[in-house]
């Protein structure tokens, strides 16, 4: 059954994504390929239904203690669903027959803070959309704790081993929109799928309409995604007439970015970022590693029809008065860059040169709930209850790459 599942979703992805490439243009398909992945020599192409065990559990590696560590403790609540989803889970990597059979431990432990931010909201029915899910379990802890979850993703291993899962474990409560006609007007806002998959040339295409999200989820991926891309995600998201709210954990890795501090400077101004504090409650501890941001379009958002009306008006620019506009900017930025130096050197340039809110942590700690860890699960316990469905699956529950990857180091994920 799982064969054919993931056999069938697998053909039809790259059917309709090799389709898709045929007809997009150059810069807008460079800005959505997996160019960190490839930098980290990380593959995401796979040709055949069975390369998906090696995406069970990826990219969060040898993480779980220090995982634990930063979240403090476990509540009771989130060690049962940790339970009840890594069985969930073994029904599907033990199909396999690998040599481990992974129960999506290392991603759970990850998403656990993003959960427990999500619900010191206290919001009885919330709305989120991840992008970059990774393995998928944030969506398994989402359901778990009745969080309406939509996915979108750009890799194909990863697409296909989300709609694979999911599909597997949620049947009919499962959208696949990769599957859907490319004519597809959008998501029906409605209660009918507690989980959802958006491929990305359906993110791309502005006629399909996006729901409304209480949060966008941003884990470790900011700044592993190209800058057009995300100008392009933040205008596709901000279409919707409504602020957005983004939860971050972990902002991706650095090593290959092309966003630096200006170009980070430039994106919080565009899109009028703001720094806010998590509005925890007094039931949780939040990892100072959250942040929270939000923002608005201060202007309509993109409209690509307006911009096919004026393509003669475009190409039919004015040269030599752009040209005079860029040299009165350079001569004002060099006047700027002269005061800041010279000036105020110290408090100036780093008002100037640095982001007050991209790649930087914000929260307000709950201490007092730190100390009080009466009726919470200690790290000990946390291990004898993982061992236990270990000792059920009758193999590791770990991934293959940590049962022999004495090599990998926790902090070198793509």
């Amino acid at each position: 059954m799982l064969k054919k599942i993931i056999h069938t979703k697998l053909r039809k992805y790259k059917k309709i994504e090799k389709f898709v490439i045929n007809n997009i243009p150059i810069f807008k398909l460079r800005s959505f390929l997996p160019y960190t992945f490839q930098k980290y020599n990380f593959p995401t192409e796979i040709n055949s239904w069975y390369e998906i065990w090696k995406y069970l559990d990826s990219q969060q590696e040898f993480r779980v203690g220090e995982c634990f560590k930063k979240l403090n403790y476990l509540s009771i609540d989130e060690m049962n669903a940790i339970e009840s989803i890594g069985k969930k889970y073994s029904k599907y990597s033990r199909y396999f027959k690998r040599i481990t059979i992974p129960i999506g431990i290392n991603g759970m432990m990850s998403n656990i803070s993003t959960i427990r931010t999500l619900l010191s909201f206290k919001k009885k029915k919330l709305s989120i959309l991840e992008i970059g899910p990774g393995s998928g379990m944030l969506g398994l802890l989402a359901n778990h704790f009745k969080i309406k979850y939509t996915a979108f993703d750009i890799s194909c291993a990863f697409s296909v081993h989300i709609m694979s899962l999911y599909s597997f474990l949620f049947k009919k409560n499962f959208k696949d929109y990769a599957l859907a006609p490319l004519n597809s007007k959008g998501i029906i806002d409605d209660k009918q799928y507690p989980l959802t998959f958006i491929p990305w040339w359906q993110f791309l295409n502005f006629d399909f309409k996006l729901p409304k999200y209480d949060f966008i989820i941003m884990n470790a991926c900011f700044f592993e995604i190209d800058k057009k891309a995300i100008h392009f995600i933040l205008n596709r998201l901000g279409s919707i007439n409504q602020r957005q709210n983004i939860l971050v954990d972990d902002w991706g890795s650095k090593k290959y970015t092309n966003i630096s501090d200006e170009e980070a400077l430039i994106i919080e101004k565009s899109f009028n970022i703001k720094k806010e504090k998590i509005n925890y409650s007094k039931d949780f501890f939040i990892p100072n590693t959250q942040c929270h941001f939000s923002y608005i379009l201060k202007n309509k958002n993109t409209n690509f029809n307006e911009f096919k009306k004026n393509l003669e008006k475009r190409l039919g620019f004015d040269l030599k008065k752009d040209v005079k506009i860029i040299e009165k900017k350079n001569i004002f930025i060099r006047i700027l860059n002269f005061i800041i130096r010279h000036i105020r050197p110290g408090r100036a340039k780093h008002n100037f040169n640095q982001p007050k809110v991209l790649g930087y942590d914000s929260v307000v700690e709950n201490n007092e709930l730190k100390k009080n860890t009466a009726n919470k699960i200690s790290f000990n316990e946390f291990k004898l209850r993982i061992k236990k469905i270990e000792h059920r699956n009758g193999k590791p529950c770990f991934t293959e790459d940590e049962l022999y990857g004495y090599e990998i180091n926790s902090s070198e994920h793509a």
